[in-house]
């Protein structure tokens, strides 16, 4: 990927966090002005919810800079890792938040206080849980039309804030209905609610940081193998992120064949993959004579635990 694409890409996603951010700013104070009016323990957890969405934005947007610098000297591979290093922040606020929330909510049920939601405030939650929608799936649909790693996971994050808003919106008709304690019990349910959310970005990131593989290796040889001239297909390695791939495998061709033509063949394998596997931006083919000797290394590839 040149220069020019990687720039308009961050630029495009860069746009995408501000827009996302002052949607979810204002989302957030509104949660937080009325949670506090009332007293209600769950919508005020909420209303964090939807701030710390708000500075998972401009987490992104720092990490977005530093991922969108090219590759140097020192990092030939590129600067992607730091959008992923991004997301890690994210979780880490997430867990905070879920800290704070079952702080106040323990502290609800052992000192509870009378609560009377008026009905405007049951609206109000409505209303944010049709905003928080609309914002996740227009984030959503941009990540996958940028195949951006951390615009899709933040509109998972985003996503999870209806959940929470239903929570929030159940706890509020339970104290109208004479129930109060459920508001506390709300909270845990949003805690729950961060908690997967926090967990399935920091998995995906932890995989892409710790270089787990992103392809098949059967996918892979099922592609090499259809070229007459490849007689074996080993070592199929893969990393990076869904949408920037980097691949290398080893081949086996006739001993006979001409340096110059064995040059040919790993460019048309090199151009196979590229064209038949999505994301895969980077592939690196070894050439190897088919000898008994190559053969043996071979078998001792196969008898690895499989990468993929």
């Amino acid at each position: 990927m040149s220069e020019q694409p990687i720039a308009e890409r961050a630029a495009a996603i860069r746009s995408v966090l501000w827009k996302v951010f002052a949607l979810n700013l204002a989302v957030a104070l509104s949660k937080l002005t009325y949670g506090l009016v009332l007293g209600a323990v769950s919508m005020t957890a909420d209303g964090l919810h939807s701030l710390l969405d708000s500075f998972s934005n401009i987490i992104g947007l720092i990490g977005m800079a530093a991922a969108a610098r090219p590759a140097d000297p020192s990092h030939p591979y590129g600067h992607r890792k730091f959008e992923a290093l991004a997301a890690l922040g994210i979780c880490l606020l997430l867990f905070l938040s879920s800290y704070e929330v079952v702080k106040s909510a323990i502290g609800r049920l052992l000192h509870p206080a009378p609560l009377d939601p008026p009905a405007w405030s049951l609206g109000l939650m409505l209303g944010n849980m049709g905003v928080n929608y609309l914002i996740s799936r227009y984030e959503l649909r941009q990540g996958r039309a940028l195949r951006s790693y951390i615009l899709i996971a933040d509109s998972a994050h985003t996503f999870s804030d209806i959940f929470a808003s239903g929570a929030v919106l159940l706890a509020l008709l339970s104290a109208r209905a004479g129930y109060p304690s459920v508001d506390a019990l709300g909270s845990f349910l949003i805690v729950g609610l961060i908690g997967w959310v926090a967990y399935r970005i920091l998995k995906l990131n932890v995989d892409a940081l710790a270089d787990a593989s992103q392809v098949p290796a059967k996918m892979v040889e099922q592609i090499v193998l259809a070229l007459p001239e490849v007689r074996e297909c080993h070592g199929v390695r893969s990393r990076g992120f869904p949408d920037a791939i980097a691949l290398d495998l080893h081949v086996l061709v006739d001993p006979a064949l001409p340096v110059v033509e064995a040059h040919r063949v790993a460019d048309v394998v090199e151009q196979r993959i590229l064209e038949q596997i999505p994301g895969v931006v980077d592939v690196v083919v070894h050439v190897e004579p088919d000898t008994p000797e190559e053969r043996q290394r071979a078998e001792e590839w196969d008898k690895l635990p499989p990468l993929g």
